[in-house]
């Protein structure tokens, strides 16, 4: 709103600088060329002038409804290297080393930042899906899990990781697709970011 105002208010003064220009034009015009034409010309001079002025107003408001909305990042920990078919841990240090180890392995010399705080937010939803087999039927199935973040600063990369592997993991043990590939902004359910596991094989 604040943007909108000040909006409005810029074009309230190019308004009246329009006006003021017009007057100018239009006086100098009737001492130097007192025709119509030239009238005429001041006249549409200031139309266009006004024209564009208030061309400028939906895109300011396009601006401040982005503002107002709320932004997730599309696509997060894509180079994390990770793999739900690993046992579980008991606390977040130790998967947090068991993390460290798995990433440099995959890739020597580099060691991911796993404290970093990736989303500020206290809780999201993360969907993911798992092969069932029920009555000699297998069929894939779509599941969602809360995390909550224990952290005042929001999510970190080991939290989100710790959190799904401790919560998921007995389901994606031994399905094809039991690798971590990152996670995917989808939408958000009353302020509350809605993420899809990207599943690798």
């Amino acid at each position: 709103m604040k943007v909108l105002r000040k909006t409005w208010f810029r074009v309230l003064i190019s308004l009246l600088i329009g006006q003021l220009i017009f007057i100018c034009f239009k006086v100098f015009s009737e001492l130097y060329f007192p025709d119509i034409y030239s009238i005429a010309i001041a006249l549409l001079f200031y139309l266009l002038f006004t024209y564009l002025v208030k061309k400028s107003i939906p895109i300011e408001h396009n601006i401040t409804k982005l503002e107002d909305e709320l932004v997730y990042p599309i696509i997060l920990m894509g180079d994390i290297f990770w793999s739900f078919d690993l046992e579980k841990h008991s606390d977040i240090n130790t998967f947090k080393k068991s993390l460290i180890a798995y990433n440099k392995e995959i890739e020597p010399g580099v060691e991911p930042e796993v404290d970093h705080i990736i989303l500020t937010n206290k809780e999201i939803i993360v969907l993911y899906s798992f092969w069932k087999e029920e009555d000699s039927v297998d069929e894939n199935q779509t599941a969602e899990i809360r995390l909550k973040s224990e952290n005042k600063e929001g999510f970190t990369i080991a939290e989100i990781l710790f959190q799904l592997h401790s919560k998921i993991s007995s389901k994606l043990r031994n399905d094809e697709e039991h690798f971590f590939e990152g996670i995917q902004y989808v939408t958000d359910r009353n302020g509350i970011p809605i993420y899809q596991l990207l599943q690798g094989t």
